[in-house]
């Protein structure tokens, strides 16, 4: 199962490629939209990461297609700033992600 990375910026995008995580440099609500919904559509993706920038585009779509959708899993991460929120933590996003309580 591999995961996929939806992201604003390059330095993310280029730090996961490292990690082996393939992925796209988008800047628009649509662009995020349409390789969610083509990522999606490809069985061989299991995580789709956003980051939360990117999320910020298509939140809304975003949020409609999860509800939507049981798989692949997605899941917004902080991009090299940090979190837009800065009370979240590595235990909020696994809670948040997998449902998984770590506390």
């Amino acid at each position: 199962m591999k995961m996929y990375l939806i992201s604003d910026n390059t330095e993310t995008y280029e730090g996961l490629r490292l990690a082996g995580v393939e992925g796209i440099v988008v800047h628009d609500g649509a662009s995020v939209v349409n390789t969610l919904k083509n990522t999606a559509a490809d069985d061989g993706y299991g995580i789709i990461l956003v980051t939360e920038k990117a999320y910020s585009y298509a939140s809304e779509e975003i949020d409609q297609f999860m509800a939507a959708h049981t798989r692949p899993l997605i899941t917004r991460i902080p991009d090299r700033h940090g979190s837009v929120s800065k009370s979240e933590s590595i235990t909020d996003f696994i809670k948040t992600g997998i449902g998984l309580d770590l506390g």
